[in-house]
């Protein structure tokens, strides 16, 4: 799997994830998703296109459960990251620091990819073309049904 290219897995599947500026209104983004059954991720983009960060299940796990007065089961979280759930009004403000750094661009390869999923904690990562713009997201489940109908 460290030489097959995350090109060669994507060609197998289509987009799954939202990808929508994160000035879009959180609201707005939530129902998109909430009525998209087949989504798996939100991406998030500036005006130039390029990725400017991801939404993760746990964030919006966290964010309904504080919405509905609950207390967010799992680890603790912070202060700061209560506050910035609390505060949320743009979909900007529910991606976490750093999350524009969770993708991997076309020519990198599966390797790379797992070591992104794994450090981000995510199952589903933004692909950038070569000029930094979604191209598509790849999903752990595709890597693994790429991976059994390869085998040796």
């Amino acid at each position: 799997m460290q030489t097959v290219l995350i090109a060669d897995v994507c060609a197998t599947s289509e987009m799954q994830a939202l990808v929508v500026e994160g000035d879009m209104p959180l609201a707005d983004a939530v129902r998109q998703f909430a009525n998209n059954h087949d989504l798996r991720g939100i991406f998030l983009t500036g005006e130039n296109g390029l990725l400017t960060g991801v939404i993760n299940k746990i964030d919006l796990l966290n964010w309904v459960s504080m919405q509905l007065d609950q207390l967010p089961a799992g680890e603790p979280l912070t202060k700061g990251q209560m506050r910035r759930l609390l505060n949320a009004k743009r979909l900007a403000d529910l991606a976490a620091v750093g999350s524009e750094k969770a993708a991997v661009r076309l020519d990198e390869t599966v390797g790379d990819a797992l070591r992104t999923m794994t450090y981000h904690k995510l199952a589903d990562i933004p692909v950038l073309d070569a000029n930094g713009r979604i191209a598509n997201d790849l999903r752990l489940s595709e890597i693994l049904a790429y991976m059994l109908e390869n085998q040796p």
